[in-house]
C-alpha cells in the first residue's frame, strides 16, 4: 500500500444512475485480479474544480516520479 493512498484516491465522475451503477460493477469485477483492495470511487458529477498548477499533466511532466512508475503507469496497463 502506498504512502497516498489516502490522499490520492483515483475516481471517475458519472453523468447518470446508470453510469454509475455499470462504472461500480467494472470496479468490482477487476477486484478479483489485484491483490491489494481497489480503492477507486465513483461520484456523481457536480462541478470540477482546478488541481494546483503543479499537479497539471503530472504523468506526462514527471515521468521517472516514483509514484507514477509504480501506480500510475501500472493501473493505465491494466485499463489498456
Amino acid at each position: 500500500m502506498h504512502s497516498m493512498r489516502k490522499k490520492m484516491r483515483s475516481g471517475g465522475h458519472t453523468y447518470s444512475n446508470i453510469q454509475n451503477g455499470n462504472a461500480s460493477k467494472i470496479i468490482e469485477n477487476l477486484q478479483p485480479d489485484f491483490k491489494n483492495k481497489l480503492i477507486a470511487q465513483v461520484y456523481p458529477f457536480r462541478a470540477l474544480k482546478a488541481s494546483r498548477e503543479e499537479l497539471h499533466n503530472y504523468y506526462r511532466n514527471d515521468p521517472q516520479k516514483p509514484f507514477r512508475k509504480s501506480f500510475i503507469a501500472p493501473k493505465l496497463k491494466v485499463l489498456l
